[in-house]
């Protein structure tokens, strides 16, 4: 426990720290900022907002997730015929839970037409 969080507790040491390791391990350090330049800065700013959605997810309740995995299931069933999407009634950028009453079955395109609106009503809503 002391070993993930003393980074925060001593930043000062943590920092003296990384900097004494970049200097005995040159070619790891620059294989780390290789990798890390990759990045645009919009991907960047994505995948943080991709890892703040996975934590809203993941502060489901073990009751909720019963009827989510429902509501999944019967997307799969629909996509037999139609082409379906399960869909956030208040989109999770906005702030809206990762919790069944949250969830809707709707067309692809309108998914993607809606994106993160608040007002859109789409014209049909799968049960």
């Amino acid at each position: 426990m002391y070993h993930c969080i003393w980074h925060w507790v001593f930043p000062e040491r943590h920092a003296a720290h990384s900097r004494n390791w970049a200097q005995r391990n040159p070619a790891y350090q620059k294989q780390y900022d290789h990798k890390r330049n990759q990045l645009p800065e919009r991907k960047l700013a994505d995948l943080l907002k991709s890892r703040k959605r996975e934590a809203i997810k993941r502060n489901v309740s073990l009751g909720d997730c019963a009827a989510i995995k429902k509501i999944y299931a019967r997307a799969a069933a629909l996509r037999q015929w139609f082409d379906v999407v399960v869909d956030h009634k208040v989109p999770l950028a906005k702030g809206g839970a990762h919790a069944s009453k949250n969830l809707q079955i709707i067309y692809r395109a309108e998914n993607q037409q809606k994106g993160s609106s608040l007002t859109f009503q789409p014209t049909v809503i799968f049960q």
